[in-house]
């Protein structure tokens, strides 16, 4: 995905869009997982967000690492604010009454995201994550004191 690229380059761009487009990404994430794996899209009606269960899928599925201090508080939650912070700057008429990232946010997430990305390219490669498991530990751990 050129935008997944794009949002982890040295571009200067407000790093709040930054993490929206990245947010974006993740519905096309899925799609190939779920060709490449066959890992069930979950049906989503009308009035439901697409994108917020498409992204809880695949971040259960590869995530669960990275983002365990959020699912432990509130998952559901947690990917409402990540799709209403797209949904800001992505919507003329956003609802700003919502919750959503704030420019330190932002930033975490966006490398928080990223991570999630990666593991799922290198599950889809045929990586085994116990190569990278340790590693992967460390730094989410870092990125989560450091940007607290």
């Amino acid at each position: 995905h050129k935008m997944v690229l794009y949002c982890l380059s040295n571009v200067q761009m407000p790093k709040d869009m930054q993490c929206a487009f990245m947010i974006e990404s993740f519905l096309g994430i899925c799609e190939i997982v779920n060709k490449k794996t066959g890992l069930q899209l979950p049906s989503v009606s009308r009035n439901q967000s697409k994108l917020k269960y498409y992204f809880l899928m695949v971040s259960e599925q590869y995530g669960a690492d990275i983002f365990k201090e959020e699912f432990s508080i509130n998952k559901d939650k947690f990917a409402t604010i990540l799709v209403d912070s797209r949904n800001r700057i992505a919507h003329t008429k956003s609802k700003q009454n919502r919750i959503y990232l704030d420019g330190g946010e932002s930033v975490m997430y966006l490398l928080k995201l990223s991570l999630l990305y990666r593991v799922i390219l290198f599950n889809l490669l045929g990586i085994p994550q116990k190569i990278y498991n340790d590693k992967l530990t460390m730094y989410v751990k870092k990125l989560t004191t450091t940007m607290l």
